[in-house]
């Protein structure tokens, strides 16, 4: 579970603790989710975006060892 499904996850519980309690209706119950959705769907198009950055192999020399006599 990602850091922003977390987040998700406990807005839209808040949304559901104040709608089950009878502060908002469900008609701002359903507009808050909207808003949720929208934001986490904002964040993770944003996190797509990025691309990881290639790892570059270093090139080395070999060195040759000599033959001690």
């Amino acid at each position: 579970m990602s850091l922003q499904d977390i987040e998700l996850l406990t807005k839209n519980t808040e949304v559901w603790h104040r709608l089950m309690s009878g502060k908002i209706s469900i008609e701002e119950a359903k507009k808050e989710f909207e808003d949720n959705n929208s934001i986490f769907v904002s964040k993770t198009e944003k996190g797509k975006k990025r691309t990881a950055k290639k790892r570059t192999t270093k090139k080395t020399k070999k060195t040759k060892k000599s033959k001690e006599e």
